[in-house]
């Protein structure tokens, strides 16, 4: 019997739901008022929604990232294999984030551009990596932050069920 799986927890959903969707609609803000402020003119609605829904595959890589924490947690240099599996994880969802936010972009032109850029493999091949390179420098230091706000909610629901 494996012990390590927890089973599905809606108000961990819940949790991890609402932490996001504050990163998102932090971005999403942020994104439309400097670029409002700066004289752009772009979709303003669209751009919101599209920055807001971009932070969706890290919300649903969550409980993959906390379980990979328990599993192999890379607390000591050695073994290296350990942090293989974690940079492997990140790669996968950089990259997922990359193509999902690409593809939101291609879908709905929130930059309100000349003609919205149909779905072609040459578009993709230009815009993945360019979203890959944000994936890289930004939403780390964003998924470093919410880790840890998200094991502590963890924690703390865990104490009050078992009434400790």
């Amino acid at each position: 019997m494996n012990t390590n799986s927890a089973p599905f927890q809606p108000h961990r959903w819940i949790w991890i739901a609402s932490i996001w969707l504050g990163f998102g609609l932090l971005d999403a803000m942020q994104t439309v008022l400097i670029m409002h402020s700066e004289g752009m003119h772009h979709a303003w609605v669209k751009l919101f929604m599209t920055t807001v829904f971009s932070w969706l595959p890290w919300a649903l890589a969550t409980t993959l990232v906390l379980r990979l924490g328990r599993r192999f947690p890379p607390v000591k240099l050695r073994p290296y294999w350990k942090w293989f599996v974690h940079t492997a994880a990140c790669a996968a969802i950089g990259l997922t984030f990359a193509a999902w936010t690409t593809w939101l972009e291609m879908l709905f032109n929130p930059y309100a551009g000349p003609s919205p850029p149909g779905p072609s493999l040459r578009t993709l091949s230009v815009r993945i990596p360019l979203q890959w390179d944000a994936a890289i420098r930004i939403d780390p230091p964003c998924a470093r932050l919410a880790i840890p706000c998200l094991t502590a909610f963890s924690t703390i629901g865990c104490k009050i069920r078992l009434g400790t």
